[in-house]
């Protein structure tokens, strides 16, 4: 099997060194990203009240199904990420790390959630009780 990485236009371009360096690159952007989500799953878990309301929001029996993942803030780097199950998961961390007190900037900055006027519609309705 081919590795999708592999596939990618930065990998097929440059020398095996510019390869290299990308790889070192990625490899710590996976790391950060895999810590990032295993103490965003451990916050929430903490929490009863906050893994019921992940379970309820997206349908799980065990709030421990949750890997501890966050989609981005931007879909490709310049439109917002709109997803009503990324508002909820921004709003469940978000409030799960403010009450263990261990809110950091970088957390402000990934998990900053999206303004108003770019949330789906359906998501703001259900939030305002009806009304968009």
């Amino acid at each position: 099997m081919r590795s999708v990485i592999a596939q990618l236009p930065m990998w097929r371009q440059g020398n095996p060194e510019t390869n290299m360096v990308r790889a070192v690159q990625l490899a710590g952007l996976l790391d950060a990203s895999r810590n990032s989500a295993t103490r965003y799953r451990a916050a929430v878990l903490d929490h009863p009240d906050l893994a019921a309301r992940l379970c309820s929001a997206f349908g799980y029996t065990d709030a421990r199904q949750w890997k501890g993942y966050v989609p981005p803030r931007l879909d490709d780097g310049s439109r917002y990420n709109s997803s009503p199950s990324r508002a909820v998961l921004v709003e469940l961390v978000t409030e799960a790390l403010k009450r263990n007190d261990d809110w950091t900037d970088d957390d402000a900055e990934r998990l900053n959630p999206v303004p108003e006027a770019h949330i789906q519609a359906p998501w703001r309705e259900q939030q305002n009780g009806g009304t968009a």
